[in-house]
């Protein structure tokens, strides 16, 4: 009877835990979309929300994909918007516009970037899918003497036109950000507490980590319903540029 009891209890602890975590893993070069977006996930460490299974065409994006790792976490999350959302709609669909360059253009911080211990940004140009797209990133710690983390927040934006979207001029945006936190000094994330400082990555080991992993989704990234015809036709299309990580 008491070992009936035992398997009782850990069957009920097994069947708990085992639905518990909203995530998944991926499969091997799983094919992630929706009906305007997909790209193919290679890196299995990455997990995104069951609920994908069950209801496969969200309305933006695609779900979020989150991996952990020895001293950080990471995020990446692409959507895509009708044109009506943006701030600087006029900009991204505009071959003559002015897309900010850190390398160029001297940052300015305001209060509220204070109040949110923002005290670092830069601006660069990407391109992706031959697209011109406006990138930032930002910084900012938390905590203070007892626990310390950095978070950094890379977002890339890129405008296009749908053949298929019958509002907005068939004007959609391409939006990819991505984020990884790290636990600064003696800090440590809740999942690496009894791990040594010397076996976790570093801050730069985090972020190349992180830079690498979206440079191989971009890679597979396809945009459905592209017009390519009228990106050409309003020189839109970039062809001569490549994908490259910020170098921030």
């Amino acid at each position: 009877m008491k070992n009936l009891i035992i398997f009782l209890i850990l069957m009920i602890l097994f069947n708990g835990c085992s639905h518990t975590s909203p995530y998944r893993q991926i499969k091997p070069n799983e094919i992630i979309q929706n009906k305007y977006v997909l790209v193919e996930a290679s890196d299995r460490l990455f997990e995104i929300n069951k609920k994908y299974d069950t209801v496969p065409k969200l309305k933006t994006g695609l779900p979020r994909f989150h991996k952990s790792i020895k001293g950080s976490q990471y995020t990446i999350n692409i959507q895509t918007y009708p044109y009506k959302y943006m701030q600087m709609k006029d900009s991204y669909l505009n071959k003559d516009a002015k897309y900010l360059d850190s390398d160029t253009y001297v940052e300015t911080y305001d209060e509220n970037d204070k109040e949110q211990n923002i005290k670092y940004r830069r601006h660069w140009i990407a391109y992706i899918n031959n697209m011109k797209c406006s990138g930032q990133v930002f910084s900012r710690n938390h905590g203070g003497t007892l626990y310390s983390a950095t978070t950094k927040n890379y977002s890339i934006a890129c405008g296009y036109y749908d053949k298929t979207e019958k509002e907005y001029n068939g004007q959609r945006l391409l939006m990819i950000s991505y984020i990884y936190n790290y636990a600064n000094d003696k800090s440590r994330l809740q999942k690496d507490t009894n791990l040594k400082r010397e076996e976790l990555l570093t801050k730069q080991q985090a972020e190349d980590g992180l830079k690498q992993a979206v440079k191989e989704l971009v890679k597979t990234i396809k945009i459905k319903n592209f017009d390519k015809e009228r990106m050409e036709k309003e020189g839109l299309m970039h062809y001569d540029k490549e994908f490259k990580s910020s170098k921030w």
